[in-house]
């Protein structure tokens, strides 16, 4: 399969490598924003006869379309503008576009991203590498969470990590993928309550986050910088039983059971660039047979970036953070509006009603015939601005159904 880069990041960076790195896939080409040179020279380095050729600016959407690739992978960015314009672009050359993930730290960007998938063929495909290993696979199919509850639903996750210093972005990118394997495991986040160990614009020392899901499945996410190499810790907890992942950067992983005694169930490979290289190549071949793929993990997506605004909302505020999921699209903001606009015109009316019942009071008792019989007919001025504003409902009829 042939890849094209498009802009630099720890995770397109990572694909780089591991796709460099592979016998059977190629990078055909790398399209940097100007002032990335001397990071794509190092990156150039590292892959060595395996780098493909560097553009910068106008013309690399040219050159990346001559290398007829077979996926296109995009970086995230810092403007949001700059951002939908790039997926504006890259979807019509109709391939399909892996996305860093979170592309963007906003959820409206993510919003408005669902509305370009659904307005033509796009296939976007959040990287979700966390998600897509076998552990989480298996812990997800629901057989290993009732093996954890040891007959019982499960009530709490527990998900630790210990990593270097990280930039704020850095462990933001972290805490989205970790919330994707959550939401996987327990369902969509309604509660986040968030504490830092450092100043709100700073990288954290330490940061414990505590959420709850609408199964009723309590959550608990934390971090410490330490100087080791990084590694984690997934706890399921049952009524009688638990299950734990160990995630390690360089050692095995394994999956432990903890019911009375403790049992190792199984162990995977620590994760690699080609083991994360081959569960994307597996997702883009299942898009050919299931593109409704695209919608489901764009959506799952979109929540993941929602949690992420909900947790710095809560950093901010110092306060719990609720989310309540009211939907999203074209349909729902034509209602929203709607709703909007109705609850004001109905205030004005009363509000014009009331006036003209006085005015035409006063105008009468000073005899001002005129004014009278204008102010009369305000009563079905009203009546017709509500009649052209309940006529507005069936712009809602040549809004695009969302396609399932």
């Amino acid at each position: 399969m042939k890849f094209a880069l498009i802009g630099l990041d720890p995770q397109t960076m990572d694909i780089a490598r591991a796709v460099a790195a592979a016998d059977d896939h190629q990078l055909t080409s790398l399209s940097i924003e100007p002032g990335r040179e001397e990071e794509a020279r190092q990156l150039v380095g590292q892959l060595g006869d395996a780098a493909p050729p560097v553009t910068t600016g106008a013309d690399g959407l040219t050159r990346l379309w001559q290398s007829r690739p077979d996926c296109l992978v995009l970086a995230a960015g810092d403007d949001p503008r700059a951002v939908l314009d790039n997926v504006r672009r890259l979807v019509e050359l109709e391939r399909p576009l892996v996305l860093a993930h979170p592309l963007h730290p906003s959820a409206m960007v993510y919003y408005e991203l669902e509305l370009v998938r659904e307005s033509g063929p796009a296939m976007l495909v959040p990287y979700l590498p966390f998600r897509w290993h076998p552990a989480v696979r298996q812990l997800a199919d629901g057989a290993r969470a009732e093996e954890a509850a040891a007959g019982g639903p499960l009530e709490q996750i527990t998900l630790d990590r210990s990593v270097g210093q990280l930039t704020r972005s850095g462990w933001l990118d972290l805490f989205a993928g970790d919330v994707d394997v959550v939401r996987l495991l327990a369902g969509d986040i309604t509660d986040v309550a968030a504490m830092l160990g450092a100043a709100p614009d700073e990288a954290p020392t330490s940061l414990n986050v505590q959420m709850t899901t609408r199964r009723g499945v309590l959550v608990r996410w934390s971090l410490t910088a330490v100087e080791q190499p990084p590694a984690g810790q997934l706890t399921l907890v049952g009524r009688r039983g638990s299950l734990t992942l160990s995630l390690g950067a360089t050692q095995p992983w394994q999956l432990e059971a903890v019911a009375g005694q403790r049992q190792l169930l199984e162990t995977w490979p620590a994760p690699d660039g080609q083991q994360r290289l081959a569960a994307l190549v597996a997702v883009l071949q299942q898009l050919k047979t299931d593109p409704a793929l695209s919608q489901r993990l764009w959506q799952d997506a979109t929540r993941d970036v929602e949690v992420v605004e909900a947790l710095e909302k809560s950093l901010r505020k110092r306060r719990l953070v609720q989310l309540n999921y009211e939907g999203r699209g074209e349909q729902e903001a034509f209602k929203g509006t709607m709703v909007s606009l109705g609850c004001g015109l109905l205030v004005v009316l009363v509000m014009i009603a009331v006036a003209a019942g006085a005015a035409l009071k006063l105008a009468k008792e000073q005899g001002l015939d005129q004014l009278a019989a204008w102010v009369a007919k305000l009563p079905y001025l009203a009546l017709g601005v509500m009649v052209l504003f309940l006529l507005l409902q069936l712009l809602r009829l040549v809004i695009p159904v969302k396609r399932e």
